[in-house]
């Protein structure tokens, strides 16, 4: 299993100035990947799903980028899919040259 906190955090170089928290870093439960795979109609499996349950929630710095929600405790199934029906509707998320339908072709991750 790779420890993808332990990669990561090699990769780091001294004096950047990025902010590393490991304290923080946090993944998901298996039933919350459970849920994420159900919701997302994903087959999640191998290093994603290793990645997710050590360090899906909170990178602890460790990576920088947008928010993408794929599981939020709160939520039900109708809160999800609402998200998920905005998302597909902001053209700055959605309008990739080439894009796949997440909703209408199922991913094997």
């Amino acid at each position: 299993m790779t420890d993808f906190v332990k990669e990561l955090a090699a990769c780091r170089v001294e004096g950047t100035q990025l902010p590393f928290y490991p304290e923080k870093v946090q993944g998901y439960t298996k039933q919350e990947v459970e849920l994420i795979a159900r919701n997302l109609n994903l087959d999640i499996h191998g290093q994603f799903r290793e990645f997710l349950l050590q360090m899906g929630r909170c990178s602890g710095g460790l990576l920088g980028g947008d928010e993408f929600k794929m599981y939020n405790s709160q939520w039900n199934l109708d809160d999800f899919l609402d998200y998920q029906k905005c998302i597909k509707e902001d053209n700055e998320m959605c309008d990739s040259e080439g894009k796949i339908d997440p909703f209408e072709k199922k991913y094997s991750v």
